[in-house]
């Protein structure tokens, strides 16, 4: 099936099977150069179906300096994105030439969205690809003392362009970007964009419309959001949004939905400067408009039950644009979009396509149509939503302290009932068997021992409260919080089991029924108390959620009450139990049934475990499982020497237990997360090896798999480093990936080709004489792989530049 989809993707491609023949039998003698991958004529031109030119939009108020690079691209052909992901179609790539007075100070970023559609041909990878006019920008930083009426940018523009049958090889186009005035910096590429480019100027109209979909892959029981944007020309305006046309001189806007597919749409909300004036026509009304650009956001629920494909929306916009002393006629415009429905979502912008309707009045009777009106917001038709004016519930606010005290307590005693604190309160339970064999004066004292462990976490809390701003559970966002919660408890379930004992005494009640009797000491029952806080602070109960956002405007001295008081409300019941023993009078007496409620508690602790790893983040989530089985390997060592073991024992295991969990825990963090210099790998082909070695690359290709040991300690220590990725960023060497870990015909057969048949292998095809490639295998440090490098040289048109910093 894998090589059915492999042949699929080459036809799309117009890669002709001829050209991998000829590449097989005689790979090391052939001259790459001479190689055509395409199998066809390209247009001719040297830009083909593609145009692309630069400027540089000078600063503004609004922000720096930017490249702007637009590509023009020809009626049934398209380009693919920046981002465009590995594995089918060759993504786009900008390149700028070094300069001592200006440079790039952040990516480029295209202005509007790329469609997106899941390819067959590429096992359904996402395809992102451009069509019409697609307009890139990117931040620029200039040199103290550059003249910006001076500047020369050149770069040049890597793409692939294809058709509907067909693609031509990628190709990169020069280009030079000069200043150009401010006036003609805005909204340059806005106005002149085709409106299926998610940007639309109504003819004989004063505004330019903008409008998209997010994300640009939905999932069911997810939201949408649709963002539709006008800017009214300088003088002019547009009007605020409308339910429907009351028929006056003037037309507010209009958006109306035509085809939802089933989403529900929550009310517009604005954002931009509202205007209010009298109205100079119509006595007693105002005139509500937007003299800057506005935005309107719309909200789309997904149904849980929506089936995978593509759903369309689509609607009607209605809008007049004036100035002070004469009007445009009232315009309509349709809109819609296609939105790829999948099992998960994915981030991104689809664009809106824009095309003329009949008139304002197909928007108006399509507004007038609709049953229950649609306002701008809740507020009321045309209220603008501003971050800054959002206005506190002062009715919260003047609540009394008395009143938030006693929320704090009641809130404190429901905090016992939550899903977080639950698996410690079955080890209470056993606490309270522990005790109902000792005195009324014993029991009262471990209870006010338990209390003050718990009272000791809420006051830290407080603390970071008032010095940190830190909100309740926001501790759980810092990773370490929750990756050491998460050891903390998998280890207190290891103790729950039995593979090992915690050294306080009665803190677990570990061993057999009858050591579960033992008397509790005062230290395990503080450690329980500040277990418990811990492991409550996920939760909010009732009451609690309004009570700490009180405390945004509070004194200290009331930030600390009140948390003082939640943790004597769930602190409550245990000291009501230690003064009046008799009220759990009802349990069993101490005996074997403790080992199994105590065991069967275990259980539940992993679960919480498995509540931590849902906030852990991803590149975290297999470090932290390693760390788990270290932890889980020290206990068990440490467990193996009895708490009767003389001190030198004991202290010998407990060492080198913790010595084996560290060791585990390092390594997993420093060797199983992904590393921050990864170098931008492309997947290999042969096609791709020999068109970029055809375009004069030099290319260091990656034969490797993800169960290859060697490999991956290869791509740690030695390939995926700083130093080798300024290297290859210096060479502009393209480093290509041959990922064997489903196995690969083709990889199998370049790897013969080389005089291989195992990985890891190494090879350098350089730019000068690719027919020579440096290879090397095995075990291999960053050194030798920047030797390789080096020997390989650079790509060409890089040689210069590389000799000038050098002698530098």
């Amino acid at each position: 099936m894998r090589d059915l989809m492999r042949a699929a993707r080459w036809v799309v491609l117009g890669l002709p099977l001829l050209a991998a023949v000829m590449v097989h039998p005689a790979f090391a003698q052939l001259d790459l150069g001479a190689l055509n991958p395409s199998g066809k004529a390209a247009p001719a031109g040297n830009a083909g179906p593609v145009t692309v030119t630069a400027r540089i939009a000078p600063a503004s108020d609004s922000g720096p300096a930017q490249l702007v690079v637009t590509a023009d691209v020809a009626p049934g052909w398209h380009i693919y994105s920046l981002t465009q992901k590995p594995g089918g179609p060759v993504k786009s790539k900008i390149t700028v030439e070094p300069s001592t007075d200006v440079k790039l100070a952040g990516e480029f970023k295209s202005a509007t969205a790329p469609d997106i559609h899941p390819e067959p041909a590429f096992d359904n990878l996402p395809v992102e690809a451009h069509e019409g006019r697609v307009v890139w920008t990117a931040p620029l930083e200039l040199s103290s003392g550059a003249d910006a009426a001076k500047l020369s940018i050149t770069g040049k523009l890597g793409f692939q362009a294809c058709d509907a049958k067909s693609c031509m090889p990628p190709k990169s186009l020069p280009f030079t970007a000069a200043p150009v005035e401010a006036a003609q910096a805005v909204s340059a590429e806005a106005a002149s964009a085709p409106g299926d480019a998610g940007v639309y100027k109504p003819k004989n109209a004063h505004v330019v419309l903008q409008g998209y979909l997010e994300p640009k892959v939905v999932a069911p029981g997810e939201k949408a959001r649709l963002v539709i944007t006008a800017e009214p020309a300088e003088g002019y305006h547009v009007y605020a949004l409308a339910a429907r046309d009351p028929q006056n001189i003037s037309k507010p806007t209009l958006i109306v939905f035509q085809e939802t597919a089933g989403w529900q749409a929550s009310p517009p909300v604005a954002q931009g400067k509202l205007v209010e004036k009298p109205s100079p026509v119509t006595p007693g009304e105002k005139e509500r408009y937007y003299e800057q650009p506005v935005t309107w956001m719309i909200s789309l629920a997904i149904p849980r039950d929506a089936k995978p494909g593509i759903a369309k929306l689509s609607g009607l916009i209605g809008l007049q644009t004036c100035k002070a002393d004469q009007c445009d006629m009232p315009h309509g415009v349709q809109f819609e979009v296609e939105v790829p429905i999948e099992a998960q979502s994915i981030a991104g912008k689809l664009p809106l396509v824009f095309r003329p309707a009949k008139s304002y009045k197909q928007a108006a009777d399509a507004a007038a149509a609709i049953s229950t009106a649609t306002v701008e917001s809740p507020a009321g038709p045309g209220d603008a939503f501003n971050l800054e004016e959002i206005e506190a519930n002062t009715e919260q606010a003047d609540t009394s302290l008395f009143v938030m005290l006693g929320a704090a307590l009641l809130g404190g005693l429901i905090l016992n009932c939550m899903p977080c604190v639950l698996p410690v309160i079955g080890l209470k339970l056993l606490g309270f068997v522990e005790q109902s064999h000792q005195s009324r004066h014993s029991i009262f004292l471990l209870n006010v021992w338990f209390t003050l462990g718990l009272m000791s976490v809420f006051a830290v809390l407080a603390s970071l409260a008032v010095f940190l701003n830190m909100g309740w559970g926001e501790q759980f966002t810092k990773p370490w919080f929750t990756i050491g919660m998460s050891g903390l408890v998998f280890a207190m379930a290891l103790s729950f089991l039995g593979v090992w004992e915690i050294p306080i005494p009665g803190f677990v009640g570990s061993g057999t029924a009858g050591q579960l009797a033992t008397q509790e000491g005062a230290v395990g029952a503080f450690a329980k108390g500040v277990f418990t806080t811990l492991l409550a602070t996920p939760c909010s109960g009732p009451f609690l959620g309004p009570l700490f956002g009180l405390l945004l405007r509070q004194p200290p001295a009331v930030i600390y009450a009140i948390f003082l008081c939640v943790g004597l409300g769930m602190a409550s019941p245990y000291l009501l139990i230690g003064a009046f023993p008799r009220l759990i009078h009802f349990l069993p007496k101490p005996g074997v049934w403790m080992d199994t409620f105590k065991q069967a508690m275990a259980f539940v602790l992993l679960g919480t475990v498995v509540f931590l790893f849902m906030s852990i983040k991803p590149d975290y989530l297999v470090p932290t499982f390693a760390l788990l089985i270290g932890i889980w390997l020290g206990c068990w060592w440490a467990g193996r020497t009895p708490l009767t073991a003389e001190l030198g024992q004991k202290v010998v295991a407990w060492g080198v237990g913790a010595g084996m969990a560290t060791f585990v825990g390092l390594f997993a963090f420093n060797w199983l997360v992904p590393g921050d210099d990864v170098l931008p790998w492309q997947p290999f082909s042969q096609e791709a090896l020999v068109q970029l070695s055809t375009e004069g690359k030099t290319v260091f290709v990656d034969f490797t798999a993800e169960w290859c040991l060697t490999c991956k300690t290869n791509e740690r220590v030695a390939i995926n480093t700083r130093a080798v990725r300024e290297l290859v960023e210096e060479y502009q060497i393209v480093p290509l990936k041959a990922d064997w870990t489903d196995g690969s015909a083709e990889i199998k057969e370049m790897l013969h080709l080389l005089g291989r048949n195992s990985i890891p292998v190494y090879a350098i095809f350089p730019a000068s004489q690719p027919n020579k490639p440096i290879v090397f295998s095995d075990l291999v440090t960053q050194g030798e792989v920047l030797e390789k490098l080096r020997e390989a040289g650079p790509s060409r048109g890089t040689e210069e530049r590389t000799a000038l910093k050098t002698s530098r």
